[in-house]
Formats: structure tokens, C-alpha cells, sequence
């Protein structure tokens, strides 16, 4: 999971979807000038899965909304 490419979906002019998260993940979107971040998975559904409050801070850093 962690040595892929991230693929983001783009469904209108102001909203994409993309696969599960990792951290590395956030700066690719940032590049493709998204601003907010929502995450629907509840933390611990499977192993490997980054943690939200992991995602959020790193959101926060790049200026981004989580």
C-alpha cells in the first residue's frame, strides 16, 4: 500500500475523490490545488491505515483543511 502511486479522481471543478490516505499522499493533492481534506474512514478499520489525527496535522502544515 505504502509504494504507490496516489490517484485522485476529479468528479467536478471543486470536488475529487481519491483511495485511502497516507501522509506523502497530502503534498500531491496540495499540488493539485486541494485545500480540504475530509476523511470518512474511521481510524483502526484495517492495519496498514494512517491514523486521522496523523493526516490532520499534516494537513495543517501544508495549510490545508482537515
Amino acid at each position: 500500500m505504502y509504494n504507490r502511486e496516489m490517484k485522485i479522481f476529479r468528479l467536478s471543478e471543486t470536488l475529487t475523490t481519491s483511495p485511502q490516505l497516507i501522509i506523502k499522499d497530502l503534498s500531491v493533492l496540495k499540488k493539485n490545488d486541494v485545500d480540504i481534506v475530509v476523511c470518512n474512514r474511521p481510524d483502526h478499520e484495517s492495519p496498514e491505515q494512517t491514523r486521522f489525527i496523523d493526516i490532520a496535522t499534516a494537513a495543517e502544515l501544508l495549510a490545508m483543511t482537515p
